[in-house]
């Protein structure tokens, strides 16, 4: 709250702490938006068996399952994906989703493009939700 004198008239202006609320929810509603999408790509690799060329990629260990979540960086930017490390081993994430060799296009099995773009209207909704 910032207060400014004029005369003898005192103004308080909470201009400051609005914009701070609104980011605060603006947050808020990006972290909601990017955890549903880290659901609906978990549920989309759920199956078993062998998978199909450009079709989602089957669950056989888990481990790309158990590597998708969400980043909160410092300057507030939200990002879904797989985690790759020590503890997620996720690292074959970007090989499923654009192909690798020797035969790029019968190896593909994207999944986190198909999930955006397949709930892309739900999380615009989740993301332009209340600020109150």
């Amino acid at each position: 709250m910032k207060t400014i004198k004029v005369h003898k008239t005192k103004l308080e202006l909470y201009t400051d702490d609005i914009f701070k609320l609104i980011d605060q929810k603006d947050l808020l509603n990006r972290r909601k938006a990017g955890m549903f999408l880290a659901r609906q790509i978990r549920k989309s690799i759920s199956g078993r068996g062998r998978s199909m060329p450009g079709g989602y990629p089957k669950e056989y260990t888990g481990n790309l399952k158990r590597s998708i979540g969400i980043k909160t960086t410092a300057h507030n930017e939200v990002f879904v994906g797989a985690r790759s490390g020590r503890v997620h081993k996720g690292y074959h994430a970007h090989l499923l989703e654009y192909g690798h060799e020797p035969n790029k296009a019968k190896s593909k099995r994207p999944f986190l493009q198909k999930s955006f773009t397949r709930h892309k209207q739900k999380l615009i909704d989740i993301m332009s939700g209340s600020w109150t």
